[in-house]
């Protein structure tokens, strides 16, 4: 959690950040997957790739994270692997629903958790 909350702050305090759209996209969701990876680690169990996440997302009721956040691993693997570049405006919209899970999740940790 601590890794996603530093790699946040990173991206906020970018000014240029069209310039580099595509690589915050790919930043914020890996902060979206250290949050997953965090609250399936406290719920008991190790996830070892992004396709099971979003299962374990479904079976805590978070479906439309769910469905997001596997829209957004194609997305980051066509970035990552394929060097797609996604328009700007896009991206900011997309990081901001990133941003709107990562609270989500957050509040769950806290409320079952106590973090």
């Amino acid at each position: 959690m601590r890794m996603a909350d530093s790699r946040i702050r990173f991206i906020k305090k970018l000014d240029t950040w069209k310039d580099y759209a595509s690589i915050l996209f790919s930043d914020m969701y890996e902060s979206v997957l250290e949050y997953c990876q965090a609250l399936a680690c406290l719920e008991g169990f190790k996830i070892l790739n992004h396709v099971c996440i979003t299962d374990f997302l479904k079976e805590l009721g978070m479906q439309d994270i769910s469905v997001k956040f596997e829209r957004y691993r194609k997305l980051r693997n066509s970035i990552n692997y394929y060097g797609k570049v996604l328009d700007p405006d896009f991206s900011l919209r997309s990081i901001s629903e990133m941003q709107s899970a990562i609270r989500r999740l957050k509040q769950f940790i806290v409320e079952k958790h106590g973090l």
